[in-house]
């Protein structure tokens, strides 16, 4: 995480954006010295556009961090397991 910028200051500004229900796998790192991105998965209430959150959640990245690199997977349904076992080794 560059310097400059909080993991928890992130997440509790997307967390505060209606409709965000939960937060996971919430990730920023630098891409140069004044460069940023960020993923995360987003668990929404359903009661808002897909499209409506997600331009939300791209401007509070972009003006109150100046991340404009942003990777965010909505989810209406938290796939917290799924999302931890994508990469453990799968059985025969």
């Amino acid at each position: 995480v560059p310097a400059h910028l909080s993991v928890a200051e992130i997440e509790a500004a997307l967390r505060r954006i209606p409709g965000v229900r939960a937060l996971h796998d919430l990730h920023v790192w630098p891409l140069s010295t004044t460069v940023a991105a960020m993923t995360a998965h987003i668990e929404h209430d359903g009661l808002r556009e897909n499209d409506e959150l997600l331009a939300d959640a791209q401007r509070v990245m972009a003006e109150k961090f100046h991340i404009s690199h942003c990777t965010i997977q909505l989810e209406n349904v938290g796939c917290r397991q799924r999302c931890e076992d994508v990469t453990a080794p799968r059985g025969p």
